[in-house]
């Protein structure tokens, strides 16, 4: 592979990284993204990035609460179970999107529980507001 390619990928990935830290000291949500976003949250539980993980949490969201809990325990995301568009869940009184994932013990026992993300849509750019296990 050409080293000028490995370097802008680096340069690529290292910025993406540096976001997610920039976010959690502002308070302020990551620059909104693309579709798919889910993934940045999925990806990272999957491979307990919790540096990036707290990097996607907002301040007073539940996110926070249950990466501690999934550090000390940490669970696997699986396949996409429904997505609910126009959710009623509403944060600052705009319409999100709840995309729901089943979710699995490390050893891959599953739980019954439901990995949420809650993502909101204005002029065609995604942000994710808050994730949290879903079930009892």
């Amino acid at each position: 592979m050409n080293l000028k390619i490995i370097l802008c990928l680096a340069l690529v990935l290292s910025g993406g990284l540096f976001g997610c830290s920039a976010a959690k000291k502002s308070g302020t949500p990551i620059a909104p993204i693309q579709q798919g976003t889910y993934e940045m949250v999925t990806n990272a539980i999957n491979s307990e990035d919790w540096n990036i993980l707290q990097g996607l949490a907002m301040p007073g969201m539940r996110a926070n609460e249950y990466i501690q809990k999934w550090e000390k325990y940490p669970v696997r995301v699986g396949k996409l179970i429904r997505v609910e568009k126009d959710s009623k869940y509403y944060l600052d009184g705009k319409p999100c999107a709840i995309y729901s994932f089943g979710l699995k013990s490390k050893d891959g026992i599953s739980s019954g529980h439901e990995l949420q993300v809650l993502i909101r849509e204005e002029n065609g750019k995604f942000t994710i507001l808050d994730f949290w296990n879903f079930g009892w």
